[in-house]
């Protein structure tokens, strides 16, 4: 069993896991206790002991063990760490619910503009007076480029000794040469611009459009960091890498891909519920 100081109804509130040291004395100042007050009560039931305490000074001679003193600041240590755990893992929600609902807010605004296009420029990008800017950022574009092949099947041939340190070779070939697997390779870096009707990628040395009027299909990396872009007028397939967090391109390119598909009022009233739905659910 362990124990706790218990004050006086008219003296101050003690700080958690109080103990009177030695030689204690209640501030003169402080109202005497109620006759009979019991100041130490088992910290777990707040019952006092049978045996009464009439005044501070007795209350300290009567004060638990030191081993018990011991567990008392040990219990009280384990609430506070309990007490921040609890608060971190709590900050830790917050942080990622808010993350999210700031984006979920970015993609109803995007899709509320896409209602009213304007056109204009936009980060150096003219758009066309049925357009509108969902969202801007920076990244890479990305193309198949072949690796260095290999040639296989070769035959290094016979080796005669002429004189001293000096061989012959003959009979040898290299075999036929395999090219290299094709890979997705960054191949330049700069803005990467969504509108409701295409995306652009403007670089240092390219610039790349992939209208919807052409798209065939939308795929990803197997990790997620790249999209490709398969478009009826080219060939291979290409695509952006968004830096240094890919998920708002993956999402804006729904979005824009969506109110072109469907049409912009009705994207912009689902994403706006959306937003509101996952408000209500904030930690």
């Amino acid at each position: 069993m362990t124990w706790r100081f218990n004050p006086p109804p008219d003296w101050p509130a003690p700080p958690d896991g109080f103990v009177p040291p030695e030689g204690w004395q209640p501030d003169p100042s402080w109202p005497p206790a109620p006759a009979g007050w019991r100041f130490w009560v088992d910290s777990a039931t707040g019952q006092a002991p049978q045996q009464a305490t009439p005044d501070a000074t007795a209350a300290v001679g009567e004060r638990p063990t030191w081993h018990e003193r011991h567990v008392a600041k040990r219990e009280a240590r384990e609430r506070d760490a309990d007490a921040r755990r609890a608060a971190k893992s709590h900050e830790s929600a917050v942080a990622v619910w808010q993350q999210e609902q700031t984006l979920l807010d970015a993609l109803a605004q995007g899709a509320k503009a896409a209602t009213t296009p304007t056109g204009g420029i936009h980060d150096g990008v003219v758009l066309g007076p049925s357009e509108a800017c969902l969202w801007a950022g920076s990244g890479a574009l990305v193309e198949p480029r072949r690796e260095r092949g290999t040639y296989q099947g070769g035959y290094s041939g016979m080796s005669f000794r002429v004189a001293k340190g000096v061989r012959y070779n003959v009979g040898g070939t290299r075999g036929h040469y395999v090219p290299g697997p094709e890979v997705q390779t960054p191949v330049d870096s700069g803005r990467i611009v969504v509108s409701n009707e295409r995306v652009l990628f403007i670089g240092g040395k390219q610039t790349r459009e992939w209208d919807f009027s052409k798209l065939v299909g939308i795929e990803g990396s197997d990790d997620e960091h790249a999209v490709l872009i398969h478009v009826s007028n080219r060939q291979k397939a290409s695509g952006l890498v968004s830096d240094p967090n890919p998920e708002p391109l993956l999402r804006f390119l729904d979005l824009a891909y969506s109110c072109f598909e469907t049409g912009a009022a009705q994207v912009y009233q689902e994403r706006a519920a959306e937003a509101q739905q996952h408000e209500a659910l904030r930690p």
